[in-house]
């Protein structure tokens, strides 16, 4: 039997490694496991972090090195410690800081918190040189291991601004290096700074706001551990190699300023370049501009003059000639009766679209559709554009300007899904005063400051989020919700010009139709939840993560096992027949009924999350009709957590050992994010949702999951 890989629906992580590393085309994935890579990490422990952000910085490094096997041996990984602050400490060298796992996290435990505002990077880097990088025996660097150096910081660095000489030379002795951007004041004030620090390569960067979003950096990081590790490239240039300090551009490219500065907060913004040439960009572009009550005319006027004056311009002085874009005004929903309506313009020709955001008027419903008079409904105007005639290819965007997430924002996260199923990139841009970016973030393709912009300074001069949206164009090829390999089924669309007539348009399956998995889903229907939920779970499952045509349920695809469990494994109250596994949706629908009916009915006490795992071990993994060949998968749901943890916790080890991966996923309110954690392979194998009504919310990232088991 093929990996294992074990779900109980717990703690909210980001994408998985594997996910992670597919996405970034890379064309082997790595096995975590037998990674031979030396990593030296070079810590903030300045105030730019607060304490309690420092020990959670702390804690998230003790959790991702337990990813690898540690040591000195062939394929081991070695971890080394520089933290810097008003001056720099030294941790050891690789040898002494991690020849097991518990040495690295005592070292980690030891890190020591500095109440200084001061970042010296210089004197740093220099004991990076000398304990860590040193031909002496002692430092444990090894000649024929990869390495990697990560240097994480909260704000910009201050000391000796010689620490370009040392990092270029250090540049030249490690096979790559990467840096975290750790704060809002990272993002802010140094993101140039630390493009330069990696060497100008941007993708080398990875910025996050605060502490709630650690859990997004581990895939990130295994990433670029799996990207060097499986490297054949040849061992960096030696110090003496000549190399320039200077942080690189790709050419062709305007509009390079550094800075910009608002006058109306007096604060400088880093304005990022642009990461790639827009004229190597082809795609479909919707652009919906928020014209609703909570749009003033002023914000009304910025929105206009940023598209015009700002980001339509640099497109254009960047030769972006291979974008085909849309303006869309909406609030409630859109007026879309005028002839032509949906017809795509090059940028030469944008500038009839943008006159149609002044002259949207028309009576929709008991609303007058006119700028700022009527209510926004992000779900209802999105689904308005996935219903109508336009078809948005894979690869497509939707830039969704909103000044607030609307009274149903549920619908709006539910249509923002049905997009990113068909391969669709959203970007969203929070504008004005009343809304902030992490709002928009659910709707967005990654729940991250890549796709969910602050847009609060819009206005006609506002380059930093012209920058921020091209670049987000650009990143989505690493970034695919569903990849599109998978053959495409030829649709009829008809279209309206002057005659209706009929063509084909060409839509690929979801990544899901693709994946040939035994796929068991347990649903929890304990004491811990109650029929409403256990419903709610139900209907989850068969109207969405399992709507029709997402998955090629067969036994050349996927097949599904569907069961409820509480104290055990509901098997004897089901007639599952010879296989536990449906290969047809009528089949698949017909166990999900069951579990909605009669689920709490059979329920017994108290829940035993160790007897589920022990039943799908016995009944489900190579039984009962699972397929030699294919991957094992289990989804339990789990709103509670075991009487006895321990016994848990042990059989999920077991179930490792023996080629399983264990990934939970606890629904609340009765369980916590947390709770479940030690069940799973690693962190971000760990799912959460604060209660069934938030199901939805995981369907991008339960999705991407999957998708990425190969």
């Amino acid at each position: 039997m093929h990996v294992v890989q074990v779900i109980l629906l717990a703690n909210f992580g980001g994408s998985l490694a594997q996910v992670m590393t597919n996405q970034s085309c890379v064309s082997q994935p790595c096995s975590l496991g037998t990674s031979f890579v030396d990593i030296a990490l070079v810590i903030d422990t300045s105030t730019s972090i607060d304490r309690t952000y420092f020990q959670a910085i702390q804690n998230f490094i003790k959790l991702w090195a337990s990813d690898y096997s540690i040591g000195p041996g062939s394929n081991q990984v070695q971890f080394g410690f520089i933290t810097y602050g008003l001056w720099a400490a030294s941790y050891g060298t690789f040898s002494t800081a991690s020849d097991t796992i518990a040495t690295l996290n005592s070292v980690v435990d030891d890190l020591a918190y500095q109440p200084y505002n001061e970042r010296n990077i210089f004197d740093a880097l220099t004991k990076v040189s000398n304990n860590l990088v040193s031909t002496d025996s002692n430092s444990g660097w090894r000649d024929n291991s990869k390495h990697l150096m990560v240097v994480f910081s909260g704000d910009s660095f201050t000391g000796p601004s010689t620490w370009r000489n040392v990092a270029v030379n250090l540049r030249m002795q490690f096979d790559r290096v990467v840096a975290l951007g750790l704060t809002q004041k990272a993002v802010t004030n140094q993101y140039l700074e630390l493009v330069e620090f990696v060497g100008g390569d941007a993708s080398n960067v990875f910025l996050i706001g605060g502490p709630t979003e650690l859990k997004y950096i581990i895939p990130w990081l295994e990433f670029q551990v799996c990207d060097v590790s499986s490297s054949s490239a040849s061992s960096p240039a030696s110090p003496s190699s000549p190399s320039s300090s200077t942080a690189t551009t790709p050419p062709g490219i305007t509009s390079t300023t550094t800075a910009t500065t608002i006058p109306s907060t007096s604060t400088v913004i880093t304005m990022p370049p642009i990461a790639c040439h827009p004229a190597n960009l082809q795609m479909d572009v919707v652009i919906m501009v928020d014209i609703s009550n909570g749009v003033n005319q002023q914000l009304l006027d910025n929105e206009v003059a940023f598209l015009n004056n700002t980001f339509f311009y640099e497109l254009s002085s960047n030769n972006a000639s291979n974008l085909r874009l849309l303006i869309i005004p909406y609030s409630t929903i859109y007026d879309d009766g005028a002839q032509n309506f949906y017809d795509f313009a090059d940028i030469s020709k944008i500038g009839s679209q943008l006159r149609r955001i002044y002259d949207s008027k028309a009576d929709v419903g008991s609303c007058p559709f006119d700028v700022g008079n009527c209510p926004i409904d992000i779900g209802a105007s999105l689904s308005q554009l996935y219903t109508s005639d336009v078809v948005l290819q894979p690869s497509s965007t939707i830039v969704l300007l909103a000044s607030a997430t609307g009274a149903d924002f549920a619908s709006a996260i539910q249509s923002a899904a049905d997009w990113k199923r068909r391969g669709v990139t959203i970007i969203t841009v929070a504008i004005g005063n009343n809304i902030k970016a992490a709002d928009l973030a659910p709707l967005a393709l990654q729940p991250t400051q890549t796709f969910a912009l602050d847009g609060s300074a819009i206005d006609a001069s506002d380059e930093t989020l012209s920058h921020y949206i091209i670049n987000a164009l650009c990143a989505y090829k690493d970034y695919t919700f569903y990849p599109t390999l998978p053959p495409p089924t030829t649709i009829p669309i008809t279209t309206t010009t002057t005659t209706t007539t009929s063509t084909t348009t060409t839509i690929p399956h979801p990544c899901t139709y693709s994946l040939r998995l035994d796929l068991t889903v347990l649903v929890d229907v304990s004491n811990d939840i109650d029929q409403s939920e256990v419903s709610t779970v139900v209907n989850f499952l068969g109207q969405q993560l399992f709507a029709p045509g997402a998955w090629f349920l067969d036994k050349a695809g996927t097949q599904v096992a569907s069961a409820a469990y509480s104290c055990d494994v509901d098997e004897g109250n089901f007639d599952f027949g010879s296989s536990y596994y449906s290969q047809t949706y009528d089949q698949l629908n017909n166990q999900l009924h069951y579990i909605q009916v009669n689920g709490i009915g059979n329920a017994c006490s108290p829940l035993s999350i160790a007897n589920a795992l022990t039943d799908f071990e016995t009944d489900f993994s190579n039984a009962h009709g699972a397929r030699s060949d294919a991957t094992d998968v289990v989804l339990l749901f789990a709103a509670g957590v075991d009487t006895d943890m321990t016994s848990a916790i042990q059989t999920a080890k077991r179930l490792q050992q023996n080629g399983n991966i264990v990934v939970p996923f606890a629904v609340g309110p009765n369980v916590g994010a947390n709770d479940l954690q030690q069940l799973a392979y690693n962190q971000t194998y760990s799912l959460y949702a604060p209660n069934v009504d938030h199901l939805g919310f995981i369907l991008p990232t339960l999705t991407n999951l999957l998708c990425g088991i190969h």
